[in-house]
């Protein structure tokens, strides 16, 4: 067993060796093109420019710029969760600026695009941005875009949505869950009739007033007052959002029309409590809670003078870089620009491989989350899959075209929910998998689900899964070692039912070597992506230092975070090795015992909390024959 474990060390060693993998457990679930190393190192530097322009000025949001960024490249959409005054709206609009159109000249970040509490519609030296404060009054025409008087006199109905959400690129909209299906106040329920009214009557007035006079009476313009009337408009924005956010397709009359958008920053201070809107809830695949700043943080803030004139230091801090570079503004890496972060998603799926551990850990996480974490959450279909293309655009960004294991620390914002402290909770998950072998417990334990051990599924945990897999083969070896006339182990059946039962055992070692390997070399030189040993694949940047992102970190973890992740995996990655060691042992006492067919007392001897196991928990049918009923 020494030796063993000195070759394992030796190979955690040397990057280039690996130990023998049972074929498929940890492979690829798709291959990986090639990919241009110049190019790969050209858009992280791009991405490094735009992330930086992004978060230049701005105090204790490294993470929330990231995400954002991140959201953007990847399709999907931002849900900021915090009090207010603490710069949620501020990301929305920087992202519209450090974005370079595609029609037009790159240009430098401006000054925030004036909002208020109704909202604002512009480019602003960016691309096309949109904003909005929803109440529980807000009809669609503030997000879609009044109706065409021309097209309703043509009995048409159309909206003009050009400067509204439908034709933004970038959008940001304030309280969106003031959107619900129902007032349970009566008086703004009221109110709300009352406002919708006497939109309907302006607008029926100005159609249809040339009508009236050559009418001989006057027909009531007035609709029937119902209580139902703020419930169809909250409705009809809802579902128009929802639309508008999962498939980029807004239903303009008879019309559906593509949506340019890329991604819609939404904001609110404490999540839905109402069922009526998990679906708009689910839409949002990144959330983020934001806090107010710490007491050092928010002395930073105020002796820099605001986020503006953090903007200008930033701005002034950026050309020093570049400078120092050697290289001039026609030369430095310009920002990314639509038409890249369109193409970014496509380009990722299509490069980026993803290996089976990691599949097998998004797996067991969703597991986690629905059947034992406390409060139990849900975790959709979609939402899965989608987290997992956000891993691959992530990947894609830093430069590697293989998930890293460092890209599980995002999970906790893709896969919380409205609970307080659902990130965290997910957050320790990810780390006890990372030092328990960076996967689930898919890969051990789906090597005995066949007919000859039809064993349920253990709880979860890589360690705790594997420790599962060899009591199971164990209590193969212990009915296979009755050889009289009838038992298990008898005849030619008996002797197939063994090889099968070594073929298992080697793969469950083999498995176990593979996590001894992964886990002597993150006690080594530290995780990739976390510690100096860096992000494998990933191409040298000097831009990327003045992000706290340097080429032997993951792009999308501040240094912070990768602190942190580092320090908390240290002693969890100590327990594992402990436990991997002693599980490699057990692993290789019984397949020597195996080979020199061992009988049932003898594997008690040897093995004897297996035994006990076997005994307590095996059916009497089992124990019998072994001389124990």
């Amino acid at each position: 067993m020494d030796a063993l474990v000195a070759e394992l060390r030796a190979i955690a060693d040397d990057p280039g060796r690996s130990a023998s993998p049972v074929p498929g457990a940890g492979a690829s679930t798709q291959a990986a093109e090639p990919r241009d190393a110049a190019a790969a190192a050209a858009l992280r530097r791009r991405v490094v420019r735009t992330l930086r322009d992004l978060e230049g000025g701005l105090v204790e949001r490294a993470v929330e710029a990231r995400l954002l960024l991140l959201a953007c490249l990847a399709g999907e959409h931002l849900l900021l969760l915090g009090p207010p005054g603490t710069a949620k709206s501020d990301l929305g609009r920087r992202l519209a600026r450090v974005l370079a159109p595609d029609d037009g000249p790159e240009s430098a970040p401006s000054a925030s695009a004036g909002a208020g509490s109704g909202g604002a519609s512009g480019s602003d030296g960016g691309v096309t941005y949109f904003e909005r404060l929803l109440t529980r009054f807000s009809v669609p025409e503030e997000l879609f875009g009044p109706l065409s008087m021309r097209d309703l006199e043509r009995d048409v109905y159309r909206r003009k949505t050009e400067g509204f959400l439908p034709s933004a690129t970038v959008a940001f909209v304030d309280e969106v869950f003031k959107v619900s299906h129902g007032v349970d106040d009566e008086r703004a329920r009221g109110l709300a009739i009352v406002a919708i009214i006497a939109i309907f009557v302006i607008i029926v007035s100005i159609v249809r007033g040339h009508r009236r006079r050559r009418c001989g009476h006057r027909r009531s313009l007035l609709p029937p007052s119902s209580p139902s009337l703020s419930r169809q408009a909250n409705s009809a924005i809802l579902n128009s959002l929802l639309g508008i956010l999962n498939e980029r397709r807004f239903d303009n009359g008879a019309e559906r029309v593509e949506v340019p958008l890329l991604c819609l920053v939404a904001a609110s201070n404490e999540p839905p409590e109402s069922e009526e809107l998990d679906a708009l809830f689910d839409r949002f695949l990144l959330r983020r809670e934001v806090g107010q700043l710490s007491p050092g943080g928010l002395a930073a803030l105020l002796r820099a003078g605001g986020p503006e004139a953090g903007d200008s230091a930033a701005r002034t801090a950026s050309a020093s870089l570049d400078e120092a570079d050697g290289a001039d503004a026609a030369t430095a890496a310009p920002r990314l620009t639509e038409a890249e972060v369109r193409a970014c998603r496509a380009d990722a799926l299509r490069h980026v491989a993803v290996p089976a551990r990691v599949a097998d850990a998004l797996v067991d996480l969703r597991q986690h989350v629905q059947e034992r974490s406390e409060p139990p959450g849900y975790v959709s279909d979609r939402r899965a899959l989608r987290a997992l293309q956000v891993l691959q655009v992530a990947a894609w960004t830093d430069g590697r075209t293989e998930v890293g294991e460092a890209d599980l620390l995002l999970l906790p914002h893709l896969f919380s929910g409205r609970a307080p402290g659902d990130a965290e909770r997910v957050r320790e998950w990810v780390l006890r998998s990372l030092a328990e072998g960076g996967g689930g417990g898919n890969e051990t334990t789906n090597i005995v689900a066949t007919p000859g051990g039809g064993e349920a599924r253990p709880a979860s945990g890589a360690g705790r899964s594997a420790r599962w897999v060899l009591a199971a083969l164990f209590g193969r070896a212990c009915r296979l070692g009755d050889t009289a006339e009838g038992g298990e182990g008898a005849g030619p059946e008996g002797e197939a039912a063994r090889a099968r039962l070594r073929a298992d055992l080697d793969a469950v070692r083999s498995l176990l070597e593979e996590r001894l390997v992964r886990t002597y070399r993150a006690l080594g030189r530290g995780l990739p992506g976390l510690a100096d040993g860096g992000s494998a694949g990933a191409a040298p940047d000097a831009d990327a230092a003045s992000t706290g992102a340097p080429p032997d970190r993951s792009l999308w973890l501040t240094e912070v975070e990768a602190r942190s992740a580092a320090a908390a995996l240290l002693p969890r990655a100590e327990k594992g090795r402990a436990e991997a060691e002693r599980l490699l042992f057990d692993a290789v006492v019984l397949g020597a015992a195996l080979d020199r067919g061992a009988e049932p007392v003898a594997l008690a001897e040897l093995l004897p909390g297996y035994w006990a196991e076997f005994i307590r928990a095996g059916p009497i049918e089992d124990v019998s024959p072994l001389g124990l009923g």
